[in-house]
C-alpha cells in the first residue's frame, strides 16, 4: 500500500496525504480509529439483532455455537475490512509503542461485547472463553482457501465450543481433520538434515570459488548439491521470492523519493504564494 495508491483511491495527490497526516503511521492511526468507531457500531447492531431473537430461557449454551459462527462469518465476508483493521492495529502495536493505547481500545471493545452477549445468553462465566475463541478462530478464517470446507470447519468448531460450555462430549470434526490432512500432503517440506545443510554450504562455497558471488543462485546451489526435484522446486521458489522482494523494494524507494520531492515542491510553491521573497521551486530537469 503506497501513498500514490491511497491518494488515487481518495481522489487526492500523494503529497496531500503527507501534508494532512504527516506520515504513514499517522495515517494508519486515523484509519484505525475510524475502523474502531465502525466496529463499535457493528457490535451495537449485532447486539440489537441477537436481543430480538426468541431464545429459550436457560439454553444460551445451545445458541452460542450458531451465533459465534454467524459473527465470524460476517467478519470474514461482508465486514472483512473491520477484521483486517483490527488485526493490522495488533501488528502496529507490536512494532510501535504509541499504538498500544489504540490496541487496548480494540481489546476492551471485544471483551465488553462478549461479556454483554454471554450475559444475555445466561452464560456470563463463559465470556472469557468466547472472547478467546472468537479472537483465534477469526484469524483462522480471514483468508479462506476452500470456502465450503472453511465454513464446514467453522460450524464444527463452534459446535465444539458449545459442547465445552455445556459440559457435553466434544463432537467429531471430520471436515477439519480432512482439510488439515490435505494441506499437509500438499505442502513441500524441505529436508533440513544437518548432512544436507552441509552439502548446500559446500556447494555454495564451490560455486563462489569457481565463479564469484554472481555464480551463486538458488538453482545453481540446488543442482550442485544434488537436491531432489522437490528441493530444487523449493530453491527456485525462494529465488523467485527474493527477486520479487528486491523489485518491490526498488519500486518503493523510487516512489518514496518521488513523493517526497513532490511534497517539497508543493510546499515551496505554497510558501511563495504567501511570501514573494521565498525561494522559487526548483525547475524540474529531465535527463534523457
Amino acid at each position: 500500500m503506497s501513498a500514490r495508491t491511497i491518494g488515487a483511491r481518495a481522489g487526492a495527490s500523494a503529497s496531500a496525504i503527507y501534508y494532512h497526516f504527516g506520515d504513514a503511521e499517522h495515517l494508519y492511526d486515523a484509519a484505525s480509529r475510524a475502523a474502531l468507531a465502525q466496529a463499535r457500531s457493528w457490535c451495537a447492531a449485532q447486539e440489537a439483532r441477537i436481543a430480538a431473537l426468541p431464545l429459550d430461557a436457560g439454553r444460551g449454551d445451545a445458541a452460542i455455537g450458531p451465533i459465534m459462527a454467524s459473527l465470524i462469518d460476517d467478519l470474514c465476508g461482508p465486514d472483512r475490512a473491520l477484521a483486517l483493521a483490527w488485526r493490522e492495529t495488533h501488528l502496529l502495536a507490536a512494532r510501535r509503542a504509541d499504538f498500544a493505547t489504540l490496541w487496548a481500545e480494540w481489546v476492551a471493545l471485544w471483551r465488553g461485547f462478549w461479556l454483554r452477549l454471554c450475559r444475555r445468553l445466561a452464560i456470563e462465566a463463559a465470556a472469557p472463553l468466547c472472547h478467546a475463541f472468537f479472537d483465534g478462530e477469526l484469524c483462522m478464517h480471514l483468508m479462506p482457501w476452500n470456502r465450503p470446507g472453511d465454513r464446514a470447519c467453522l460450524d464444527e468448531m463452534t459446535r465444539g465450543l458449545a459442547a465445552c460450555i455445556s459440559g457435553a462430549p466434544l463432537p467429531p470434526a471430520p471436515w477439519r481433520a480432512m482439510l488439515k490432512r490435505q494441506a499437509i500432503e500438499a505442502t513441500v517440506v524441505a529436508d533440513r538434515s544437518e548432512a544436507l545443510i552441509g552439502e548446500i554450504g559446500r556447494a555454495a562455497a564451490d560455486l563462489l570459488a569457481m565463479g564469484g558471488i554472481g555464480a551463486i543462485t538458488h538453482r545453481a546451489v540446488a543442482e550442485r548439491a544434488g537436491l531432489t526435484a522437490a528441493g530444487k522446486k523449493f530453491m527456485d521458489e525462494e529465488e523467485q521470492k527474493t527477486r520479487e522482494f528486491e523489485e518491490r523494494l526498488e519500486k518503493a524507494k523510487a516512489e518514496r523519493d518521488r513523493v517526497v520531492a513532490e511534497a517539497e515542491r508543493e510546499a515551496r510553491a505554497r510558501a511563495q504564494e504567501y511570501d514573494p521573497l521565498a525561494p522559487a521551486p526548483a525547475p524540474e530537469i529531465t535527463i534523457e
